[in-house]
C-alpha cells in the first residue's frame, strides 16, 4: 500500500491535531523506498537522586566494638517533637507522614540490633532522660547502661517528583520499518532540530501531566557510634539508597525519510498487531494519545509505593548493622 510523502511541517500540523481527538494519523512504515530512523525520547527528573555510601572509623574503633554489649538509640529532634505532637492531638498532614517514617526506622534499627545480641535501651527513654536531667545524649545513654550510643543524624524516606524542570534528551539510531532501532545514527542540526521539535511538541502534555508523579524512591541513613565512657564520635555511617520507578517518559518515535522529506510514521509490525487487538480494546481518543508510543508505563498505587520505601528502608538499616559489625 503506497502513502503520499507528505512534508515534514505538514505532519508536525496533523499531530498537532491528534490532542483534538483525531484517531490515528501516521502511515504504516513500508519497505523501502525509504530508509527509517528512531527517537529515543528520554526525560528524567530535575533533581535526579544519586546513590551515597561513606564509612568512616577511629583507629580504636575496632577494639571498642569489641567490649560493646549494649547499646542506646538518640533519635532526630523531629522524631521527638513529632511523638510529643502526636501525644497531644498535634501534627497533622506532614508531621504523621513524617513520624510513620520514623517509627518504621527506629523500630528496624532496635530489631537488628536486638537480632545481633546487643541490649537496647529505648530512643524514647534516653530522650526523656536527656530532657529531665539536661545532659548530652552519651550521658544519658551511659545512665541507661548502654556502652555505645547510636546518634541518629538522619533518616529518611523521600519521593522524588518528576518536577516542572525536567531534563529531555534525544538519541536517534538507525532502524528498519519494524521500528527495530541498531547503532547510533548521526543526522544533520537541521533534520534533528526538526525531529526534537516534533518529538517535544508532541510529548509536553504527557511530561506535563506527570510532573507530580514519583520517578525515584530514596532511603537515607546518617548515623554516628559514640563511645558512652569517653563521649568520643569513633564511627560514622551515611548511605541514600535509591530505586527508580517504572514511569519514566521514555518513548521511541520512528521516522521516514527520502531525498528530500521527513515524515513519522506507526513501526509495520507494531501497527499491524495494534490494530486487530487494541483498537477493540481502546477508545478512538485514547488511541490518538498513544499513538506515537511504542512504551507506556503507569505509576504504581501510593500504597505500594510506601511498602517499597520500608522495603528500601530495611535494606539500608541491614547495610548498617553488617558494616557496624565489620562486613
Amino acid at each position: 500500500m503506497a502513502h503520499t510523502h507528505f512534508p515534514f511541517a505538514v505532519l508536525l500540523g496533523l499531530a498537532l491535531a491528534s490532542s483534538l481527538g483525531c484517531s490515528r494519523l501516521y502511515p504504516l512504515a513500508e519497505a523501502p523506498d525509504s530508509s527509517y530512523f528512531a527517537v529515543h525520547y528520554k526525560v528524567r527528573a530535575e533533581n535526579e537522586p544519586r546513590a551515597v555510601f561513606e564509612v568512616k572509623q577511629a583507629d580504636k574503633f575496632p577494639a571498642l566494638r569489641a567490649t560493646w554489649n549494649n547499646a542506646a538509640l538518640r533519635a532526630p529532634e523531629h522524631c521527638v517533637s513529632e511523638s510529643a505532637n502526636k501525644g497531644i492531638g498535634a501534627g497533622a498532614g506532614r508531621n504523621v507522614k513524617l513520624m510513620t517514617s520514623c517509627g518504621f526506622w527506629l523500630s528496624e534499627l532496635e530489631r537488628v540490633l536486638v537480632q545481633s545480641k546487643f541490649t537496647v535501651a529505648s530512643w524514647s527513654a534516653l530522650s526523656d532522660l536527656e530532657r529531665t536531667k539536661q545532659v548530652p545524649a552519651y550521658v544519658a545513654a551511659r545512665d541507661l547502661g548502654a556502652d555505645v550510643v547510636f546518634v541518629i543524624n538522619s533518616l529518611e524516606n523521600d519521593y522524588i517528583k518528576l518536577g516542572k524542570n525536567s531534563r529531555e534528551s534525544f538519541e536517534v539510531y538507525d532502524a528498519d520499518e519494524d521500528g527495530h532501532a541498531s547503532r547510533r545514527l548521526p543526522i544533520e542540526k537541521a533534520t534533528f532540530d526538526q525531529v526534537r521539535s516534533f518529538v517535544r511538541t508532541r510529548m509536553k502534555p504527557l511530561t506535563k501531566e506527570f510532573q507530580h508523579v514519583t520517578t525515584h524512591l530514596t532511603a537515607t541513613l546518617d548515623i554516628t557510634a559514640v563511645d558512652t565512657k569517653t563521649g568520643e564520635a569513633v564511627w560514622f555511617y551515611r548511605k541514600q539508597e535509591v530505586k527508580a520507578q517504572p514511569i519514566k517518559l521514555d518513548r521511541y518515535f520512528l521516522f521516514a525519510r527520502s531525498d528530500k522529506n521527513i515524515w513519522p510514521v506507526q513501526p509495520h509490525a507494531f501497527a499491524l498487531a495494534e490494530r486487530e487487538e487494541a483498537r477493540a480494546a481502546r477508545s478512538a481518543s485514547e488511541m490518538s494519545d498513544h499513538d506515537s508510543l511504542w512504551l507506556d508505563f503507569k505509576a504504581p498505587p501510593d500504597d505500594a509505593q510506601a511498602e517499597e520505601a520500608n522495603l528500601l528502608a530495611r535494606a539500608v538499616v541491614a547495610d548498617f548493622l553488617a558494616r557496624f559489625r565489620g562486613g
